[in-house]
């Protein structure tokens, strides 16, 4: 139940959870390529997330959330966003979430913290199982492109 209140405080302030987002995604060294791309298009990527995140962990099966990883990884590659920079604005997707829960977590009971620590839990389970299928995106692509390169006689 603590996990649902949780879920639904994000998404009461995903708007300000996606500025924060944007914010770390394009002033983080690690992150150079994501100034190339529009904030609001990644505000936006950002805010349907958070704003649908008790929907994602709840409801969504883990092939809704290859579907939609996959063709962000698929995009963000044809951006020439590099590899090591997509995963470090994943990474930062999830620090936002956690600095958040962290500010906002009160535990007066034992078993209020073990709630949130189960929340936490699946939220980074959530995650790391978008990063495994955003990179089957972002690697697709390219994969296409050394088969279109060989067929056409091309050096890969």
């Amino acid at each position: 139940m603590l996990g649902l209140r949780f879920a639904k405080l994000i998404e009461h302030h995903s708007q300000d959870l996606a500025d924060e987002f944007v914010r770390r995604l394009q002033t983080s060294e690690r992150t150079r390529s994501f100034r190339n791309v529009p904030a609001y298009e990644l505000k936006d990527d950002a805010n349907e997330l958070f704003q649908h995140l008790s929907e994602w962990l709840a409801t969504k099966t883990e092939a809704d959330q290859r579907r939609r990883e996959q063709k962000i990884g698929h995009y963000r590659a044809q951006q020439h966003i590099p590899v090591e920079e997509f995963l470090w604005g994943i990474i930062l997707s999830k620090e936002v979430i956690f600095d958040f829960i962290q500010r906002e977590a009160v535990a007066d009971a034992p078993w209020e913290l073990i709630s949130q620590l189960d929340f936490i839990r699946t939220v980074d389970s959530f995650f790391n199982k978008g990063m495994y299928h955003a990179i089957c995106g972002w690697v697709q692509p390219i994969e296409h492109e050394e088969e279109r390169r060989a067929l056409l006689g091309f050096p890969a």
